[in-house]
């Protein structure tokens, strides 16, 4: 009689829910919310996954899709700007303006110092004549300062949800020891431009506001051919990687698809925007290794400067500061952070009417919108001169 025979037998212990959960949004981070092949490649039942999937939904969870900006030729740069005092009554508008004019992807007010951080996703081919207007802009009187910082490669990261109580809306994370993470493993995508027309940019544009947008509300909404969008979409938009990942929104502050606008709520996370600029590779894998190793992230960007945004638990105010003190210590002359204020922070989606698909080309004209500009600055000009007699 063997040995094995006198030992316990005992089955295989099955994941818990929130185990699953964590598993079940990893997944989706990575394909997107198609339910069926989440419910396949983990092998849970449909209805489980559709469940699970709804009761998310209902506790302020969203999913976008997140583009692959540098295969669409884009570069990230991300300005800290202050307006002068005659925008400041217009600088959210003009801001918003500047989405549909200059590749502004969003933008998000610091305090207590009122200044803004804006993002732009700027075509490669149109870079200087666009640093050109930016620069035109504020000698133009519109900002009174503006700082850049530019980079190879963005990413939205993806949620650490290992590390969250999916049942209580906690994270279950062990300040004191923060896992050693290897930065080289983070993949950054190498700039290289791929073909793509105005329909998938379309398509990405409705998965960024939403990606659980069936193709059926696609097809309604931008009243294109049901075959042909799923074409598109399988042929081009996954076939050659132009959405990166799914973001998985999990602070709360969601977006209103139906009504289509930001929906601003309080809610139990502090943002810190991270900056640190002219670092070499060394001082680059410091603070990757130190930024990814807690949980806090959502999106990183690197080159010859770098940028986070980390949304943590406002309890852990104190904790977090002294990380980042830690962090930045290497680079304390070229790095800052803001405190950022969610109420006055908005998200773009890539605008497909700025691409021209017959040519191949994003489109952008420094002339036409130096007029515009100059337009818009007579105006306020004119009504910052009355509403000056009038005081």
């Amino acid at each position: 009689m063997t040995l094995e025979l006198f030992q316990e037998r005992r089955a295989p212990v099955a994941p818990d829910a929130n185990t699953q959960i964590a598993e079940m949004v990893k997944l989706i981070a990575r394909i997107g919310p198609d339910l069926a092949e989440v419910s396949r490649t983990l092998g849970i039942f449909k209805e489980t996954v559709r469940y699970r999937y709804k009761r998310l939904l209902e506790r302020g969870f969203a999913f976008q899709a997140a583009p692959n900006h540098e295969r669409l030729g884009l570069r990230r740069v991300v300005a800290i700007a202050e307006f002068t005092q005659d925008f400041a009554k217009y600088q959210e508008a003009v801001m918003t303006a500047m989405s549909q004019l200059c590749y502004l992807s969003s933008y998000s007010r610091s305090v207590p110092d009122g200044k803004f951080t804006i993002h732009f996703s700027v075509p490669q081919e149109h870079l200087n004549s666009w640093s050109d207007l930016m620069n035109q802009l504020q000698a133009r009187g519109i900002f009174r300062s503006i700082d850049f910082y530019n980079f190879d490669s963005f990413r939205v990261v993806p949620m650490r949800a290992e590390l969250y109580d999916f049942e209580n809306g906690g994270w279950d994370y062990e300040w004191s020891c923060p896992p050693k993470t290897r930065p080289d493993d983070v993949i950054y995508e190498t700039p290289k431009k791929m073909k793509f027309d105005r329909i998938d940019l379309c398509i990405i544009e409705e998965l960024q506001y939403d990606a659980n947008k069936s193709f059926m509300e696609i097809q309604e909404k931008l009243n294109i051919n049901y075959k042909t969008l799923t074409w598109h979409f399988r042929n081009h938009v996954l076939g050659k990687g132009l959405i990166k990942n799914y973001r998985v929104v999990w602070t709360g502050a969601n977006y209103d698809f139906k009504n289509e606008k930001a929906l601003h709520k309080r809610h139990t996370y502090a943002f810190i925007e991270v900056f640190a600029k002219n670092i070499n590779t060394a001082e680059r894998m410091h603070i990757m290794g130190k930024i990814n190793a807690i949980p806090f992230v959502w999106a990183e960007a690197v080159g010859h400067d770098y940028y986070a945004m980390l949304p943590f638990p406002t309890d852990l105010l104190t904790d977090v500061l002294g990380y980042l003190e830690e962090t930045l210590a290497p680079v304390r002359d070229r790095s800052r952070w803001l405190v950022l204020d969610p109420s006055h922070a908005l998200y773009f989606t890539i605008d497909p009417k700025q691409y021209d698909s017959e040519r191949g080309v994003w489109m952008f004209n420094k002339s036409e919108l130096e007029a515009r500009f100059d337009n818009l600055l007579m105006k306020v000009k004119q009504e910052s001169g009355l509403r000056r007699q009038l005081a």
